[in-house]
């Protein structure tokens, strides 16, 4: 590991990576061609490093039972892909929706270059960097999204043609259609000023936790339809609370869960009792959430229990879909929206294994960022937490295509490695 500063390589990747999301998108359009060349481009230059100028990089600590359970994952995606192939087509456009799916992997590979090749020192500096960047970022969108309310026109107009449902847009720099990725944004830096106040103990970083909160609460709500920022909070929340948790005190974690567990639940009945105009958010929620589990597609208003529904019934998401080499997401007319999320778009591409074994794959490459632990058990309980976390990703928006989604639940994973790593170490960064 270096413990000096980031290479001028990696300080480029970081920036121009940073400056397409953050305002890039806004101002230009999404060319998933682009993206995809772009981080193949880095992808190489990653393999160089390690291969060439790491001489660590065979020498790092391994993880036997995750490393097989990651090689049967790609030999069931393999297998899968092959079955798919074989008895539905194979062709052009079975590459095009393959590259689609597989490629946003690349910027996790990325992230944990980037972990893995410094020090925690280093890293905790980068955290702190990214993290007061992202603060003010938060606080320059603020009057923009107000704006955007009170107009409906304001930074917003291009965008009705487009897509004519405003609330869609309201998300200020982050553009188009961007409920999905802002709602991604938030979350990972409420958790991350949080792991921030962990370290620092700086009182300051609480207040400003409960004022964004609020805030990103209050647009949710009222200005951009962000049904998914609760149950995201909730469960990007367990997982840090999961990357805390210490061997030694299972008992008082159990605790202390179930407590916040009551006080959420108490403080929700609160809220819907005392404050109506919160009623229809919180009912619609649950309503949305009760479907989705009960795979009641009956209502179309609820559009992914809808299509989940849809996909099992109608289009034999229980074998291989509709194929990978006849799906073509521009000429479709299953749906309008069928590609509102990972989960229901797998389904529909590949069937039920396919997304499984996707999910699996993306999920059990995470390892590598905890490839430093000493705990087993730490460690296991920590990538049980991802796994939820990233399922949900994959119900509420589309990490396996959607590159500024997994560009933000990268960050995530990074910021929840990072603090187990500094615990093992423990490190003072105070």
């Amino acid at each position: 590991m270096q413990n000096k500063d980031f290479s001028l390589t990696d300080k480029s990747i970081l920036f121009i990576l940073a400056a397409h999301v953050f305002i890039g998108r806004y101002f230009f359009s999404s060319d998933y061609q682009i993206w995809m060349a772009a981080l193949i481009a880095v992808f190489l230059f990653i393999c160089y490093q390690r291969f060439f100028n790491d001489n660590d990089f065979l020498h790092k600590k391994k993880m036997p039972l995750l490393t097989i359970l990651y090689f049967i994952s790609i030999f069931f995606l393999v297998g899968n892909i092959l079955g798919n192939l074989l008895f539905l087509g194979v062709g052009l456009l079975a590459v095009n929706n393959l590259l689609m799916v597989l490629s946003p992997m690349l910027l996790l590979i990325f992230s944990c270059y980037i972990f893995d090749k410094y020090d925690s020192k280093v890293l905790w500096r980068f955290f702190n960097w990214v993290l007061t960047f992202s603060n003010i970022y938060f606080w320059l969108n603020v009057p923009i999204i107000i704006l955007e309310k009170l107009t409906s026109s304001f930074m917003i107009a291009k965008f009705i043609s487009w897509n004519p449902y405003i609330p869609d847009s309201i998300t200020g720099l982050i553009g188009y259609s961007g409920t999905n990725i802002i709602n991604l944004f938030w979350v990972s830096l409420l958790i991350s000023n949080v792991i921030y106040f962990y370290f620092t103990r700086k009182r300051i970083v609480i207040l400003l936790v409960l004022v964004e909160g609020l805030l990103m609460l209050y647009f949710s709500i009222f200005y951009n339809e962000n049904k998914s920022f609760i149950p995201t909070v909730f469960v990007f929340g367990l997982v840090l609370v999961l990357a805390l948790l210490d061997d030694q005190n299972l008992l008082t974690f159990l605790i202390r869960f179930f407590s916040g567990i009551i006080i959420l639940i108490v403080g929700g009945a609160a809220i819907y009792s005392f404050f109506p105009d919160f009623r229809p958010y919180i009912d619609q929620l649950l309503n949305l959430g009760s479907q989705l589990i009960e795979h009641n597609g009956q209502d179309t208003t609820n559009e992914r229990a809808y299509l989940i529904q849809m996909a099992f019934q109608k289009y034999q998401a229980a074998h291989y879909g509709v194929g990978l080499d006849v799906l073509d997401l521009n000429t479709q007319n299953i749906h309008i929206h069928l590609a509102i999320n990972s989960l229901s778009l797998l389904l529909y591409m590949g069937g039920i294994r396919f997304y499984i074994a996707v999910l699996a794959f993306y999920w059990l490459y995470l390892k590598n960022f905890l490839s430093f632990a000493e705990r087993p058990a730490y460690k296991l309980v920590t990538l049980a937490g991802l796994l939820a976390a990233l399922f949900l990703v994959t119900v509420i928006s589309q990490p396996f295509r959607d590159y500024y989604i997994l560009y933000f639940f990268s960050w995530f994973v990074f910021s929840v490695a990072l603090t187990v790593r500094l615990k093992e170490e423990a490190i003072k960064v105070a």
